[in-house]
């Protein structure tokens, strides 16, 4: 089951890239993954980071928490898909006050700071695998450590 969640994971999250798949594609958009299932969650963030370079609109963006006055331009696919890893991960929505990747020295997800995360993430995500994702949970793993970029 592992390999058709995180194809489905992909179909929804390219759905939400608003036109870039046609909803016949997906066949039963009801089951997306099962988050208490650790193969499941591993596979759809494996899935998710092939999204780089998806520039599509995503089907959610903005800030994640109403005490939030910053106003962002829609994220792209791309950013909503490591977005969703990091959901997946912490298991918490609000895990950042807004789905966009920032530069600690300035910069909002530049195509240049996307790329430089999905660096990041690919190399934590290699340490999920290794360590098994209850023990990165508890060691609480940081897929931007070291890359001077944080979400919002």
């Amino acid at each position: 089951m592992g390999i058709e969640v995180a194809r489905r994971i992909l179909l929804a999250v390219m759905f939400f890239a608003i036109g870039s798949i046609s909803i016949s594609e997906i066949k039963r958009p009801d089951i997306i993954v099962d988050l208490k299932s650790d193969k499941d969650v591993l596979s759809g963030m494996k899935c998710l980071l092939q999204m780089e370079g998806n520039k599509h609109r995503a089907g959610f963006s903005g800030v994640t928490r109403l005490d939030v006055s910053q106003v962002f331009d829609e994220a792209r696919a791309d950013v909503a898909a490591l977005y969703y890893v990091s959901f997946m991960f912490t298991r918490n929505w609000q895990h950042a006050d807004a789905v966009a990747l920032v530069r600690v020295n300035g910069g909002v997800s530049t195509n240049e700071i996307v790329k430089t995360a999905y660096r990041g993430y690919r190399k934590w995500f290699k340490e999920v695998e290794k360590h098994g994702l209850e023990n990165a949970r508890n060691e609480k793993l940081d897929p931007l450590a070291g890359t001077g970029i944080r979400w919002y």
